[in-house]
This record gives C-alpha cells, sequence and structure tokens, in this order.
C-alpha cells in the first residue's frame, strides 16, 4: 500500500469533515458549489465504480496524456476537499 504524505492525509481529513458539515447544513457555500461540480464531472467518469474513484479502473490524464488509476479515494469527500486534485487532471 503506498504512503500517503502529510498533505493528503489533510486533505483526506478536510473532505471528510467537509461531508460532515455538509449533513449539518453548516458547510460554507461556495465548497458546497465546488463539491457539487466536481461530483458532476465524476459522475460521468469512468474511473467511478460506485462512490469510489476506482484504482482498479484506468483513464488517460488530461494534462499528460498518460494512461492512469484511479486514487482510491470515497469521492463524497474526495470533492469536497478543495485542496484534492482528480487523478486524471478533469478537475
Amino acid at each position: 500500500m503506498a504512503t500517503r504524505n502529510q498533505s493528503q492525509i489533510e486533505q483526506i481529513f478536510t473532505g471528510w469533515a467537509n461531508v460532515v458539515k455538509d449533513k449539518f447544513n453548516t458547510l460554507d457555500p461556495a465548497t458546497k458549489v465546488l463539491g457539487e461540480t466536481r461530483m458532476k464531472i465524476c459522475d460521468e467518469c469512468d474511473l467511478r465504480l460506485g462512490s469510489t474513484c476506482s484504482p482498479n479502473r484506468t483513464g488517460i490524464h488530461l494534462e499528460t496524456g498518460i494512461v492512469t488509476k484511479g486514487c482510491g479515494c470515497g469521492l463524497a469527500a474526495k470533492t469536497l476537499s478543495p485542496e484534492s486534485n482528480c487523478p486524471l487532471a478533469k478537475w
């Protein structure tokens, strides 16, 4: 299993904290819109498998053209983490 760096861990915590804030209607509106916009993109993505960006699926990175695996993240949290990026550079 790959080791996550501190920044990635912070992004994961931020994303899940924002999921909880959203459930209690305390998420700031800009982050909510960001998450909704990103999720619409994820809804159409070949890497998506259920609620996850599947590490068992691949796609072409939009900037590099390299075949890239999904990150394995839960999309609810990843899309609500402002510092996170799509593994295919779609957002």
